[in-house]
């Protein structure tokens, strides 16, 4: 192996060269340059493992809340599908007393358009008179509905729901009629 001689530094002292002859100033970067460099290394692993938990985090969260869309539309649906086969008419009040939404019986009783329309206009539209002086109102021709409204939970406005009771007063009052006779048959 060649020694080399030792080198003047620019400060005027002597720099020793290692057994390989690297000056101790480029060692020492190196090995700051190789410590920096692990260092970078575990930074970006861990910078990875994060984003992948962060994904993994990310797509856990998309799929409850795909489910629990899902699950609000199969709802939605069922509710839209009960109303719609009910045999009255619902009618969804705003707290101002306009329809926010109906279902086809009451379209098929009222007529359309009625979303948006003013519940205290539309009512007049289709009733001659009260029947009894509560609930129930007679039309023009001769039917009876029975009107019952209640405040809409967890929000404002009111639900009404119409129902014919034509058939069950006409049979409430051929009982009466049938227990009168028979009470003066007696």
């Amino acid at each position: 192996m060649i020694s080399r001689p030792p080198t003047a530094a620019a400060d005027g002292g002597e720099h020793r060269a290692d057994a390989r002859g690297t000056p101790p100033e480029l060692a020492a970067a190196f090995a700051a340059f190789t410590e920096t460099s692990a260092l970078l290394q575990r930074s970006y692993a861990e910078l990875q493992q994060r984003v992948t938990d962060l994904t993994n985090e990310l797509s856990e969260a998309r799929s409850a809340r795909l489910a629990q869309l899902a699950e609000t539309e199969r709802l939605a649906s069922r509710l839209s599908s009960l109303l719609a086969t009910l045999p009255g008419a619902v009618v969804v009040l705003d707290e101002q007393g306009r329809i926010q939404d109906h279902n086809d019986g009451a379209s098929a009783l009222f007529g359309s358009p009625l979303t948006g329309a003013d519940w205290q206009q539309v009512l007049p539209s289709i009733a001659a008179r009260s029947a009894d002086g509560g609930g129930e109102l007679l039309l023009a021709d001769g039917r009876r509905l029975s009107v019952s409204a209640r405040p809409l939970e967890g929000e404002s406005g009111r639900i009404i729901l119409i129902t014919d009771v034509t058939e069950t007063r006409e049979l409430q009052s051929l009982l009466e009629r049938q227990e009168r006779l028979s009470a003066m048959g007696e």
